[in-house]
């Protein structure tokens, strides 16, 4: 009798902490089972790719479709977050920090099922359009998860990799946007295979994250994805929120970069320049502009009008 009461709570130990997998059309995910900080049990799935890594010939494009991977891919942790022109609220998040950053989260409170049919709230995190980061630590989901709602979050690039513009077609920016609204197409065609409802889609964010909650309702692209959001602190109504000297602010980017950088370049040689420039150079260059308050910092990069 001991015997099988010891066989039943080894099986039962197997299936609570078995894996959790989903397959969706670029490849099966491996998630795990976590809980809330008042001990009600949910799934995460993190760092799934939802774009191909900007990096080399696609800093300063908008995303571009992830390709799949082969076997199972392990989502049960993060690892990486976009570059932060500084890590004001957590100094431990630059040892995260990578160009290849366009990842995404997936919390469910039910175990994942193409058959339910959950709402979906997808959080664009704030910081000014220059810092944030979408992991779990940072902005997870404890608290949404005690509802019947999925939650999605998301890193977008920030800074000069998410914002950088010459004012024209040639760095057009907003790929910070342009990343959301990438994550916001996957969430369109992934997300009832993780038991989420596609057409009951809420946006909401904080600061830059209710700003681009705001940027979303104007854009006719973002249109179709999403039928409500949620601007908290935050919108395009706020001095930070939409960049002015844009074509000077790339030029000041790349003279901080290389005082010998000659200003009468095209935008072309400008974006041939930036491109071959170290990720950890931009930053610290992006970082380096004659400031005088806060303020100032978050006026350098934002949204702009293309």
């Amino acid at each position: 009798m001991l015997l099988k009461n010891v066989i039943y709570l080894l099986i039962a130990y197997e299936y609570v902490n078995a894996d959790v997998l989903v397959t969706i059309p670029k490849g099966t995910i491996r998630g795990r089972k976590e809980y809330s900080l008042r001990n009600i049990s949910f799934y995460a799935f993190q760092e799934i790719p939802f774009a191909k890594p900007p990096v080399g010939e696609l800093r300063f494009r908008e995303p571009q479709p992830d390709e799949g991977w082969k076997g199972i891919l392990d989502a049960t942790k993060n690892t990486k977050i976009c570059y932060q022109q500084s890590n004001m609220l957590n100094t431990n998040l630059t040892l995260l920090e990578n160009e290849d950053c366009l990842y995404l989260n997936v919390y469910t409170p039910k175990y994942p099922t193409s058959e339910a049919s959950l709402p979906v709230m997808f959080y664009i995190y704030g910081g000014g359009f220059v810092n944030g980061a979408a992991n779990f630590e940072f902005n997870g989901p404890h608290y949404l998860l005690e509802h019947d709602v999925i939650v999605v979050t998301a890193n977008y690039r920030v800074g000069p990799f998410g914002f950088l513009t010459t004012g024209d077609l040639v760095i057009p920016g907003n790929y910070g946007l342009k990343d959301q609204l990438s994550a916001l197409k996957w969430i369109n065609q992934n997300i009832k295979y993780f038991g989420g409802d596609p057409e009951k889609v809420t946006i909401f964010g904080q600061s830059a994250g209710g700003a681009s909650v705001n940027y979303h309702f104007m854009s006719k692209q973002s249109e179709g994805l999403f039928r409500a959001g949620i601007a908290q602190s935050g919108s395009i109504f706020s001095p930070w929120a939409y960049q002015g000297d844009s074509k000077n602010i790339a030029y000041d980017l790349a003279s901080y970069v290389d005082i010998n950088f000659q200003r009468n370049s095209s935008s072309e040689e400008l974006l041939r320049f930036l491109r071959n420039v170290p990720a950890n150079d931009l930053k610290i260059a992006a970082a380096s502009y004659p400031v005088n308050s806060l303020f100032h910092i978050l006026r350098q990069l934002g949204a702009n009008v293309e």
